[in-house]
């Protein structure tokens, strides 16, 4: 707000209040206006304070997130229920645990002979 105001103007506005109040009541002109400057910026901190508080009782509560369930309608995943093309559909021979994608030997390939 006062940016622009310059040396010579706030003597000029010290001068002239100088000459107004007189020297004896200068401080305590000076003392007063410090405190009223102090309790207005208290009640404006207070004032915003309190719209920020109002605003965020406003706001709704974020809901809950549901944990997911499966419902009985749901249709089951499409991996389950039909195998891929080129996978066996029978299940593994080991004791039910799938082996990783690429170490079942193909039936085409002809085994590797050492030489």
């Amino acid at each position: 707000m006062f940016e622009n105001i310059g040396f010579t103007e706030l003597l000029l506005i010290f001068v002239v209040a100088l000459v107004i109040f007189g020297p004896q009541k200068l401080p305590s002109l000076g003392r007063s206006l410090g405190s009223a400057l102090r309790e207005f910026r208290k009640a404006a901190r207070d004032i915003t304070e309190e719209i920020s508080r109002a605003a965020s009782l406003d706001e709704p509560p974020a809901p809950p997130r549901a944990s997911p369930s499966r419902s009985p309608t749901e249709a089951p995943p499409a991996a389950a229920a039909a195998p891929a093309a080129g996978t066996p559909a029978a299940a593994p021979a080991g004791g039910g645990e799938e082996s990783p994608p690429g170490s079942e030997r193909k039936e085409t390939e002809a085994p590797r002979e050492t030489v």
